[in-house]
């Protein structure tokens, strides 16, 4: 039988675990050129290119818990906005991390990534856009109420002229008339004037001085003079402008 030297035996052994050692060490993911590439393309901006190459740091090494770290950072980046995946791989961290000395930092984002999911799905009103949408409201209560004095006013002239009307058959029918000036028989016809047009109308949206004119069957002219100081191209909505009698 042959004889192994002692120091011969414990060399090759010691060889053994190093080689043994060196093959079960995680990989050290500053020294991965994919990761190394990926933090280039951050610099850069690209940060979808950036999400490819840790993706490629994962396939080889699963568990690495820095590269689940930038990648949530990434997803949760105004870039891309996916924040489900920034949650995953947030979590993902701390699970192989639990000591993670960004744990703190890292619930934080959670929260407020789960915030914008929420958000997304039911968007809170901001002040600014709560105020934009009581102005509009109010200017659309305006409008209506201004077309509701309109409507009243022509419904006003129009049942007067049905009394006129049917004031003028009744006496026609019965045979009651004045005479004429000339000696002749006429009938009694009530020639009360219809009400006056507003002296002051509101600019609405979309009219011009002519537009209004026409509404209230004036003279452009008799408009433009009853408002010496009104530039017709500058018409602004809710501007007061006056209305000639007629």
């Amino acid at each position: 039988m042959i004889r192994v030297p002692g120091w011969l035996f414990i060399a090759v052994c010691s060889v053994w675990l190093v080689g043994c050692t060196e093959t079960t060490e995680v990989p050290n993911d500053d020294q991965n050129p994919h990761f190394q590439r990926a933090h280039e393309m951050i610099n850069a901006q690209d940060f979808a290119g950036a999400v490819g190459e840790f993706e490629k740091v994962l396939e080889k090494n699963p568990g690495s818990a820095a590269t689940h770290y930038e990648l949530g950072w990434i997803c949760e980046n105004d870039k891309i906005r996916d924040y489900a995946a920034a949650i995953y791989h947030y979590r993902k961290h701390l699970e192989l991390k639990p000591d993670s000395d960004k744990a703190a930092q890292v619930h934080e984002r959670i929260g407020v990534c789960r915030r914008e999911l929420a958000n997304g799905e039911f968007p809170l009103p901001t002040s600014q856009n709560l105020q934009k949408e009581v102005d509009r409201l109010n200017a659309e209560n305006l409008m209506l109420k201004q077309q509701a004095e309109t409507l009243k006013g022509q419904l006003a002239m129009a049942q007067l002229a049905l009394t006129n009307q049917a004031t003028a058959l009744a006496n026609l029918r019965s045979g009651s008339g004045a005479q004429s000036s000339s000696g002749g028989s006429g009938l009694a016809i009530d020639v009360t004037p219809l009400p006056k047009i507003p002296r002051v109308y509101q600019i609405q949206s979309g009219d011009t001085i002519s537009g209004v004119a026409a509404r209230f069957k004036l003279k452009v002219s008799a408009v433009l003079a009853a408002n010496p100081k009104v530039r017709p191209e500058k018409l602004r909505v809710g501007q007061n402008i006056n209305l000639p009698g007629q």
